[in-house]
């Protein structure tokens, strides 16, 4: 519809986790005006020469370079096909200067894909105000052409600098060596950490993966809680009340090192306590689990959750 009154729209989906849809929808999408385009595609002729583990895992949109949304949730219906399971995620809308860094990120990966995205104040135009009215915040985008794994190191040295507390959601949860460190130390130090997961998971491979983490988890002194109404998906964690981070990238292996993602940082004490209360809210609809009733689990149980481990760098 927007497309037909005049509007110039462009959707870039995942070549991979939106195949289905770009095959079905995307010639109809083209011929009604919407500049559709498939983010890494895959392209079976040259397989052998590309790497397919590598996604665009970003979730934004931007509006007449004004407003500007970002955060975990993907654009499908709320079960993803899994009538059993509902989604819960958060986003964020922004205007100001926030905009013009969401839509950057935009625009490279369109470039990236050969598409012309043009220039001109229509495109890119002066951001309403000059931030200093509003919240601080970062546009933290991150992927595998960068040299370091910016958002790990991000999420780590958060964690080396705690105080109090941290509280961690994500549905899916493998971490990395430097991120437990982390996470002990932390401990160590007296800061409460609490990690909210879903109890039940979409994906059986990484749910399975993510399991096998739960008892390291909690020797190291963390706070484990499984989130009972359906697929915690919202990816955040709040740092004593004056930091905070939340996006699409989930606290795991491909995330920090493989996916394309954007993420957001919050300095200013009004988004950090809105989204620690929503984290709050997640917490009273989960239950913790203690490091005796994981144990008390049945013990065949250890063998799907251990060989999944050993895939982890890919999932």
């Amino acid at each position: 519809e927007a497309a037909g009154r005049g509007v110039r729209c462009r959707l870039l989906a995942d070549g991979l986790g939106s195949r289905r849809f770009l095959r079905r929808h995307g010639r109809s999408l083209r011929r009604a005006g919407v500049e559709a385009r498939a983010a890494l595609p895959v392209r079976p002729a040259r397989r052998p020469f590309e790497r397919l583990d590598m996604r665009n895992h970003r979730k934004l949109a931007v509006i007449d370079g004004r407003v500007g949304y970002t955060g975990s949730q993907n654009l499908a219906e709320p079960t993803y096909g899994h009538r059993s399971l509902r989604w819960y995620d958060l986003m964020v809308r922004m205007a100001g200067p926030a905009v013009t860094e969401i839509q950057a990120t935009f625009t490279a990966d369109w470039k990236l894909e050969g598409g012309d995205f043009g220039e001109g104040e229509d495109l890119f135009p002066a951001p309403d105000g000059d931030g200093e009215d509003g919240e601080l915040v970062q546009i933290l985008p991150s992927g595998p052409l960068l040299r370091q794994e910016n958002y790990q190191r991000l999420v780590v040295s958060a964690l080396h600098h705690a105080r109090e507390v941290v509280t961690i959601t994500t549905p899916y949860l493998i971490p990395t060596e430097s991120f437990l460190e982390a996470i002990e130390t932390a401990v160590l130090r007296g800061v409460r950490v609490d990690i909210l997961v879903p109890r039940r998971s979409d994906q059986h491979l990484p749910g399975l993966a993510a399991r096998s983490y739960y008892e390291t988890l909690l020797r190291l002194g963390a706070r484990l809680f499984l989130y009972e109404p359906g697929l915690l998906h919202a990816k955040t964690m709040t740092v004593d009340g004056d930091l905070a981070f939340m996006g699409s990238s989930n606290f795991d292996i491909r995330s920090f090192s493989l996916n394309f993602e954007i993420n957001v940082v919050f300095y200013g004490p009004e988004m950090v306590n809105a989204l620690h209360a929503r984290q709050e809210a997640f917490l009273l609809e989960s239950a913790e689990l203690t490091l005796d009733a994981w144990n008390r689990r049945p013990r065949w149980r250890h063998i799907p959750e251990n060989l999944a481990r050993l895939l982890s760098p890919l999932l």
